[in-house]
């Protein structure tokens, strides 16, 4: 009773048939457009289709993307002219060959040439034959002893790029298709937003796989690694809100973006890159016998480094409202 949302893996035949079917009927495409609001943002076409895949009946949605055209193109034509090399080094050791009779020749053609099924190539050969003379015997010859003649057997091979085929597989290479296993069926733009949300919850994996948390815990008992999830999922939490603060206070203020440590200009900086920011920064206090002054900065903040901390408080109440927050309760700053 778990509805699914995700990608069609390749291993499964299904994915490359629903591809091949869509790709035969260019007539069916649903022109989506941009599904994101950046100003390169890819542009989407779609078909769907409803069949039952590993005995379940769901939505499965092809799609074709011109993100990555260029990169698909480069990648098949360079695999492409990998394979004719290797095939002509294979094809050239076939040649050299001599086969006894036809059918050994053509039992290794035919073998050679299903073995580059799949590499978009062109092979053509075919057996020929010729007669030659047999070699001579050792020795000295008789006068006037006739050589007599043999038949020898030849492969002739050809190796060529198949055009048709790898402009095919990059127009493949460029879909993918997405699965609802819901009863009820999306609609294709529907359907990809919500496949792409789930990236925001993907990248809160690497804080959670850190080894600076992974390695330096000892858990014997499992209700002990439990609560220790729950300790990371609450930091992680904080973490995300800090990013979600700093972000819109950022967005709000129409300042100039943060310049992270390298210098690039950070529009919405992760919380990962205004941890970077506030690093390096070192505190003193003095001793005088017993007692201690308080904690204080050793040198001043960046400017950087302050902006970090402005953006950090409370979020504006216009961002508040738009999120339909203002009536919940407040975060106390920290």
């Amino acid at each position: 009773n778990i509805v699914l949302v995700g990608r069609l893996p390749r291993t499964v035949s299904a994915c490359d048939e629903l591809v091949a079917r869509a790709l035969a009927q260019p007539k069916k495409w649903e022109e989506l457009g941009a599904v994101s609001s950046g100003k390169d943002a890819a542009q989407y076409r779609a078909q769907a289709f409803r069949e039952e895949v590993l005995h379940q009946e769901m939505q499965l949605v092809v799609y074709q993307t011109s993100e990555a055209d260029a990169r698909a193109e480069r990648t098949i034509l360079r695999r492409q002219q990998k394979n004719v090399i290797k095939a002509e080094k294979d094809a050239k050791k076939l040649t050299r060959l001599v086969f006894t009779c036809v059918p050994d020749a053509q039992r290794d053609l035919d073998a050679f040439i299903l073995a580059q099924r799949g590499k978009l190539l062109r092979i053509t050969g075919q057996v020929t034959t010729r007669q030659v003379l047999t070699p001579a015997p050792r020795g000295r010859p008789k006068k006037g002893m006739p050589r007599a003649m043999q038949e020898r057997v030849e492969l002739s091979i050809v190796v060529e790029n198949d055009v048709e085929a790898a402009a095919t597989a990059i127009q493949e290479e460029n879909c993918f298709v997405l699965v609802n296993t819901a009863k009820e069926d999306l609609s294709a733009r529907e359907l990809i937003r919500i496949y792409k949300d789930q990236s925001l919850v993907e990248t809160r994996f690497p804080f959670l796989k850190s080894p600076e948390w992974a390695d330096v815990f000892f858990i014997k008992t499992p209700h002990r690694l439990e609560a220790l999830g729950y300790v990371l999922m609450i930091a992680l939490l904080v973490w995300s809100l800090w990013e979600r603060r700093v972000r819109l206070n950022l967005l709000d203020s129409g300042e100039a973006p943060l310049k992270d440590t390298t210098g690039y200009k950070k529009k919405s900086p992760t919380a990962a890159v205004n941890c970077h920011i506030m690093r390096g920064i070192k505190l003193v206090r003095l001793r005088n016998g017993p007692s201690c002054s308080p904690w204080q900065l050793a040198e001043p903040l960046t400017t950087e480094q302050s902006r970090v901390i402005r953006f950090s408080g409370e979020v504006s109440k216009r961002w508040r409202l738009a999120a339909g927050a203002e009536n919940q309760p407040k975060l106390t700053d920290g």
